[in-house]
């Protein structure tokens, strides 16, 4: 090769590397697997090359493998392992300047390819070496020449035969995929939906996940119903058709047709922000159905005590709003704000409960280990119940002087004794804390008592 065709060789594998593919941690999974397969084939078809194999696809049977690239593009030529040329095909004899010519040429276009294969099996090894961690592809590093004759399908193969099998567990993964849903409030059309559905259903099926086309099918109308896109009319429409009728086929060509009609009429009346369903002006029939469906989310948000006022919330300002431009995009401004002050509610309750959840533990420890015990120590005396035995060596301190068990008194219009307000804190402290030792029945009950209203006051 001539010094251009190594600068050609390394800009290709510079190019290969300005793609990333998606890191995996850890142990990979068959879906995993196959998503690389996905983005590897995506960058292989951006290389050209004259092979006739290659057609418009570039180099991606050498990331596919000549079986399954035959069985996807069976009316090319099937796939042949690139090789470094030989020399320039002159026939022998005294052969014309044209056909001279010619041969050289031909040969300058296979070393061209040539050089564009050697930078692509570089760049996407380590595309597939940086997605992966080292123990899933150490076995292809070889002592001396380490990766340098690893071409990108036998680090596939390796991942299939080693660590990716097509197992229950792989093939469970492949239909939750499949099954990942509509994403409709995305921004995803309905003819995208079907035609990713499609396209799946195909690239699984060659791959060895058979999706049967009932499964499709019931999932395709499931997002269509749960979606609100379409009025309760064109369900009504769609249900009564007779049995026969109702195919996957039939399904598309309708719902598209109503989704694109409806885009018209949004498009003539000048009152689109967007796609079928995607824009804010939507009719006030469509927002009705949508604080239905919002609904369910926001009674599991709150708690039974807000149940009431949000879904009243939700229908007075869908009831007050008039059916024009400007007021339909007040409406789903206001019941967006509803749906994030919802959300911080939310997270106030999870708080909530949490502290609930403390202080049942703290009453249920105790209950199972609180004073009572009846037994004997320098600070509390000697008595059956563990109150106070008269008379301590511990009553005086040297700042607070001695301690007095009636320090405490009702607090005006409450049900409970405080200690005065004017002590200071670590006076406070000290009280209770000599409470505790000198008299633990007392403390105990206490303790119940004021975990009990905290219970109580935070149940309301």
């Amino acid at each position: 090769m001539t010094k251009s065709y190594h600068d050609l060789q390394k800009t290709t594998e510079e190019d290969v590397l300005t793609y990333q593919l998606t890191r995996i941690f850890g142990r990979p999974y068959w879906m995993q697997m196959m998503t690389m397969i996905r983005e590897l084939c995506k960058i292989a078809c951006k290389f050209k090359v004259s092979y006739n194999w290659s057609g418009n696809y570039g180099l991606m049977a050498m990331i596919l493998g000549p079986a399954k690239y035959a069985a996807r593009y069976p009316a090319l030529p099937a796939y042949v392992q690139p090789t470094l040329p030989g020399q320039a095909n002159i026939p022998p004899g005294n052969p014309s300047n044209e056909v001279v010519r010619n041969a050289i040429h031909e040969r300058d276009i296979q070393v061209r390819d040539w050089a564009v294969v050697c930078g692509f099996i570089a760049g996407a090894g380590k595309l597939i070496r940086n997605a992966l961690d080292y123990a899933y592809y150490s076995a292809l590093d070889h002592a001396e020449t380490g990766f340098i004759d690893v071409f990108p399908i036998q680090y596939l193969n390796h991942l299939a035969t080693e660590w990716c099998p097509l197992d229950h567990t792989a093939i469970t993964q492949v239909e939750n995929h499949f099954k990942r849903g509509w994403n409709h409030a995305g921004g995803e059309r309905i003819n995208k939906f079907a035609e990713r559905l499609d396209q799946e259903q195909t690239l699984f099926d060659r791959d060895g996940v058979t999706i049967d086309d009932a499964v499709k099918f019931r999932h395709y109308m499931a997002e269509i119903y749960k979606s609100g896109a379409f009025s309760h009319e064109k369900i009504k429409e769609w249900v009564s058709r007779a049995t026969n009728l109702q195919t996957y086929a039939n399904a598309r060509t309708f719902f598209e047709e109503d989704a694109k009609a409806s885009e018209d009429v949004l498009r003539l009346t000048n009152t689109t922000a967007g796609g079928h369903g995607f824009g804010a002006a939507m009719s006030v029939q469509e927002l009705e159905e949508l604080g239905s469906n919002l609904r369910p989310i926001i009674v599991d948000a709150v708690n039974g005590s807000l149940k009431e006022a949000v879904i009243a919330a939700v229908a007075a300002e869908i009831s007050k709003q008039a059916p024009t431009a400007a007021k339909v995009v007040d409406q789903a401004n206001a019941i967006r704000d509803l749906k994030n002050e919802n959300t911080t509610l939310k997270g106030k309750l999870d708080d909530l409960t949490a502290v609930l959840n403390a202080l049942r533990n703290d009453v249920r420890n105790l209950a199972a280990n609180g004073g009572g015990s009846g037994t004997s120590s320098p600070a509390t005396g000697n008595g059956s119940d563990g109150s106070s035995g008269g008379s301590s060596t511990n009553n005086q301190h040297e700042t607070f002087g001695v301690w007095d068990k009636s320090a405490r008194s009702r607090v005006e219009g409450k049900d409970y004794e405080a200690l005065p307000k004017d002590w200071p804190r670590k006076k406070k402290t000290w009280w209770w804390t000599e409470f505790r030792k000198r008299c633990p029945a007392e403390y105990k009950t206490y303790e119940k008592a004021r975990l009990q209203r905290q219970l109580n006051a935070l149940s309301e």
